[in-house]
């Protein structure tokens, strides 16, 4: 979770390599990986847009019980170098970055659009605290 008064982002991370295909309404995508001893290999994964959009709300949920309406933000962040994405989104609040360039660039642009006051980052703090 990133929370500053910039606004509230959950950041779903993720370290897979290979090739991610899948599209924001999918319920799965897919990965393929390539090895050097020829080796292939597929596998699925949950759509991770949807893994963000559930924590999302959950968050959204449990900061609403508590007085607090803030606007918050998901992005899945693949970390691995080793990553290529064939994604199909046609959401607008479907952030995907591939590598820490991209994240860093979204977190640098980003803009919530209700910016959060001080007190309600604190507030916020201490609600997530209490959660611990």
């Amino acid at each position: 979770i990133m929370l500053g008064e910039k606004g509230l982002i959950i950041i779903e991370a993720k370290n897979h390599s290979g090739f991610v295909c899948g599209s924001d309404s999918d319920e799965k995508w897919s990965q393929y990986k390539h090895y050097r001893d020829g080796k292939n290999t597929e596998a699925e994964m949950k759509n991770p847009i949807k893994q963000v959009t559930r924590q999302r709300d959950i968050l959204k949920s449990i900061l609403h019980s508590n007085g607090i309406h803030p606007w918050i933000d998901g992005v899945v962040y693949f970390s691995n170098p080793m990553i290529r994405l064939k994604l199909s989104l046609k959401n607008k609040a479907s952030i995907v970055c591939a590598g820490e360039k991209e994240l860093d660039k979204f977190i640098s642009e980003y803009t919530s659009p209700r910016p959060l006051k001080k007190e309600d980052t604190e507030k916020i703090l201490e609600v997530l605290r209490s959660q611990m």
